[in-house]
C-alpha cells in the first residue's frame, strides 16, 4: 500500500489543552456594490463586481445556473479536480490553482495575476464551502487587479465567512503588494492540472504539529488555535480526497473506507473536544485528545509501507 502519512510527530496530541474554534458567524455586511444571491447548486455566492462571482462547488446544477449567469471562466482553489467535462459542455473554461488553509503561495499569487490580466466574460471562483480559500483567492485577485481596495478586501472576506482563526489567509491578503506580480503565460495557466493529494495535506498537517510541539517547550504557552484549524481542515480534505482518489491506492475498497472513516473520526472528535471544552469539560477533553493522538498512530501504523 501507498504511503499516505509523513507526519511522525502526533504524540504532541497528548500534551494539547487548548481547543479547536468555533465555525466563524459574522454579521459584517458586504462592501457596497457586493451581493449575496441565492443560487441552487452553490453554497454562499456573492456577486463581488460586474465580473467577479464567488462560493462554494458547485453541483451539476449549479454549474447550469453560472452558464445561465454569463460565466465564462470558473477558478477552483479547492485542493480536489475540479469537474472539466461538464463545464466544458456548457463552454465555460476552469483554471485550477489549488490552495491550502495556511496561506497564498507566492506561485499562486502570480497565476491570480496572469488570470486576471487574461479571462474574458464573467468569472466565479470556489473553494468547497465558499468561505475560506475561495473569499481570499477572489480578495488576492481583485487587490491584484487593482479593481478593491484593501479594507474592501477585508470586509469581504468577514461577510463571507472566512475564519478569525484562518491566519495564513488573512495575512496574505493584508501583507499582498500587488507591484510584485506581473501577467505571465495564459496558456499554461488553463492547461495544467494541479490537485492537492493526501500526503499534501498531510504535510500541512505535519507543520502545524511541528509549530504546536515547538511551542509546547514552555509550558505556558498557549496552543494556536491558527495551527488547530489547519489540522482540522487536513483530517477533513484528506478524506474527501480518499473518497475520490482512482483505484483504490491505499489498498481494496474495504481498507480504504476503513481508512476514511478513521480520518472522519478525526474531524468529529477535533470538533466534541473544542465543545468539551467550552462546556468547561477540561479533563474529558484531554481524554479525547488521548484518543484522538492514538487513532492517528494506529491509522498511521496501518497505512504506512
Amino acid at each position: 500500500m501507498r504511503t499516505f502519512i509523513t507526519y511522525v510527530g502526533f504524540a504532541a496530541l497528548l500534551s494539547i489543552s487548548s481547543f479547536l474554534p468555533a465555525q466563524q458567524k459574522t454579521d459584517t455586511p458586504l462592501p457596497k456594490g457586493m451581493q449575496r444571491n441565492e443560487v441552487e447548486g452553490i453554497e454562499n455566492f456573492i456577486q463581488v463586481s460586474d465580473r467577479v462571482f464567488s462560493g462554494g462547488e458547485p453541483t451539476t446544477v449549479g454549474l447550469e445556473k453560472l452558464k445561465q449567469l454569463g460565466i465564462t471562466t470558473i477558478l477552483s482553489v479547492d485542493g480536489l479536480e475540479p469537474d472539466r467535462e461538464t463545464a466544458g459542455k456548457l463552454d465555460m473554461k476552469y483554471v485550477h490553482i489549488p490552495m491550502g488553509y495556511d496561506g497564498i503561495e507566492p506561485s499562486q499569487l502570480q497565476d491570480f495575476a496572469t488570470l486576471m490580466a487574461n479571462y474574458q466574460g464573467k468569472l466565479f471562483v470556489h473553494c468547497h464551502h465558499g468561505k475560506h480559500r475561495g473569499p481570499a483567492a477572489v480578495a488576492a485577485c481583485l487587490l491584484l487587479s487593482k479593481d478593491l481596495a484593501k479594507a474592501q478586501a477585508l470586509q469581504y472576506m468577514r461577510s463571507a465567512g472566512t475564519g478569525k482563526d484562518y491566519t495564513g489567509l488573512w495575512n496574505s491578503i493584508e501583507h499582498l503588494d500587488a507591484s510584485a506580480y506581473e501577467p505571465q503565460d495564459f496558456s499554461k495557466l488553463l492547461s495544467q492540472v494541479r490537485a492537492k493529494d493526501m500526503a499534501q495535506w498531510m504535510a500541512e498537517l505535519d507543520r502545524s504539529w511541528e509549530i504546536i510541539q515547538a511551542s509546547q517547550k514552555n509550558v505556558d504557552a498557549k496552543i494556536s488555535p491558527a495551527q488547530l484549524v489547519v489540522i482540522a481542515e487536513a483530517f477533513k480534505e484528506s478524506a474527501r480526497y480518499a473518497q475520490t482518489a482512482p483505484d483504490n491506492p491505499y489498498g481494496d475498497q474495504e481498507h480504504t473506507q476503513r481508512m476514511i472513516q478513521w480520518l472522519k473520526e478525526g474531524e468529529q472528535k477535533s470538533l466534541n473536544i473544542h465543545q468539551q471544552l467550552q462546556a468547561g469539560a477540561h479533563e474529558k477533553a484531554r481524554d479525547l485528545l488521548k484518543s484522538l493522538a492514538q487513532q492517528c498512530v494506529d491509522c498511521h501504523t496501518e497505512y504506512r509501507n
